[in-house]
């Protein structure tokens, strides 16, 4: 079989009723939980923190997060979306502390995941005064019920921050992800 055949072939296997098959699990929303805890806390809410993996918007974001935390003074916990907490993660931020997804702390710095990889997003711990700080479109899209939540447990109004760093559409040719994106802006 020549090459082109060959790469006919691997491309017709992603297809299904003629369409390609997309996987939007990415997609899924956080779920929540009350929290017992008082502090007001800034939360970053972002694919990965693996300096590994970092470019200038994933970079730019987590300065800005952590300037903006140490200058308001709150606790700071940091959301990822795409990857799960690895040790090698965990030793690029020493003075952050690893929890799980449903786990509730009143540690002033903390990182947790909810990515995916289970099928699953679970739940994250929300404090009255808590402030999320979305860094991409997809991570606002998960993260934006949010607000509904705390105006039912809390009975407060809250906002959230959108960190917005380019024209996101332009990331994506003309596609659904393009459409998604769009919508969202």
């Amino acid at each position: 079989m020549n090459d082109a055949i060959k790469n006919v072939v691997k491309v017709s296997k992603w297809m299904k009723n003629g369409y390609l098959e997309r996987d939007y699990e990415y997609l899924t929303k956080v779920g929540f939980i009350k929290s017992e805890y008082e502090n007001p806390r800034l939360n970053l809410v972002i694919s990965t923190i693996d300096k590994n993996k970092m470019y200038g918007g994933l970079s730019t974001a987590v300065k800005l997060y952590r300037y903006l935390a140490e200058y308001l003074e709150m606790d700071m916990r940091i959301i990822m979306t795409a990857e799960s907490i690895k040790s090698e993660i965990m030793e690029q931020y020493p003075d952050f502390v690893c929890m799980e997804s449903g786990q509730d702390s009143d540690a002033h710095k903390t990182v947790c995941t909810v990515d995916v990889c289970n099928h699953s997003r679970g739940n994250i711990s929300v404090r009255k005064k808590d402030i999320f700080m979305a860094t991409y479109w997809s991570t606002f899209y998960i993260i934006a019920d949010v607000l509904k939540f705390q105006k039912e447990k809390y009975g407060i109004d809250n906002k959230l921050l959108y960190l917005i760093q380019d024209y996101e559409p332009g990331f994506y040719q003309w596609s659904t992800e393009f459409l998604l994106t769009d919508s969202g802006l």
